[in-house]
């Protein structure tokens, strides 16, 4: 991935995220004005403020990310499907979907490619990125995971919820390596200063999902003064 450019461009890389449990609609009002002040590339947010988002965001051209089935990805297919489709009927234009982790460390490979073929085919109007939870994933299921993401028709691989250790530059560096030029990476877990978010970067990753966004700015149109 080539050096940041301008804050426009770091900016532009940033899916500022509210995901904790405690996290109010005064809250996401809150990131909203701050995206729209940043130019951030979108907030990312649980699905029940989706609605609220879209409508702050409003002719922003700033996307809403819905978090589905987060953080654990353990609901039935039908469950998950219908939070997906209620998020993008409420204006969500990405998806961001954790894997469904028991099947697949199961061995359950033909419930995965349903659910993840499911859930991508039935919102087929937005941007789809699959959660890994590499970190619970063993050295050989790595590949598997990417391939069955790629397959369903993702348009990024996710390392991470955030709720493992945050998110290393080998990680980005192995998911480009099994990606390829086949899908895009989205970082995210524990990306708390600039100095993270270049290193991430330069591993590979597209995008990063981090709740100090606006730090970053700030240390970036610091360093340029």
């Amino acid at each position: 991935m080539n050096p940041i450019q301008s804050a426009e461009d770091l900016a532009s890389r940033i899916d500022a995220s509210l995901l904790f449990s405690g996290a109010t609609f005064t809250d996401v009002h809150r990131l909203c004005l701050e995206a729209r002040r940043e130019r951030y590339h979108a907030v990312c947010v649980n699905p029940v403020y989706v609605p609220s988002a879209v409508d702050w965001l409003k002719d922003s051209g700033i996307a809403v990310v819905a978090a589905v089935s987060f953080p654990l990805g353990a609901g039935t297919t039908p469950t998950r499907v219908i939070e997906a489709m209620e998020a993008v009927k409420n204006g969500a234009a990405e998806l961001d979907i954790v894997m469904p982790l028991g099947p697949f460390k199961s061995g359950r490979l033909d419930l995965v490619r349903v659910d993840l073929g499911n859930l991508i085919s039935l919102t087929p109007t937005v941007v789809h990125k699959i959660i890994l939870e590499t970190h619970l994933l063993a050295d050989e299921e790595w590949p598997i995971a990417v391939d069955l993401a790629i397959e369903a028709g993702a348009q990024f691989v996710k390392n991470g919820t955030g709720n493992g250790p945050p998110v290393s530059p080998a990680v980005i560096r192995r998911l480009r390596q099994l990606v390829g030029t086949r899908c895009r990476i989205k970082a995210a877990g524990g990306i708390r200063t600039l100095e993270d978010a270049e290193a991430l970067f330069e591993a590979g990753a597209d995008r990063i999902g981090t709740s100090m966004a606006e730090d970053m700015m700030t240390r970036f149109r610091e360093r340029l003064a």
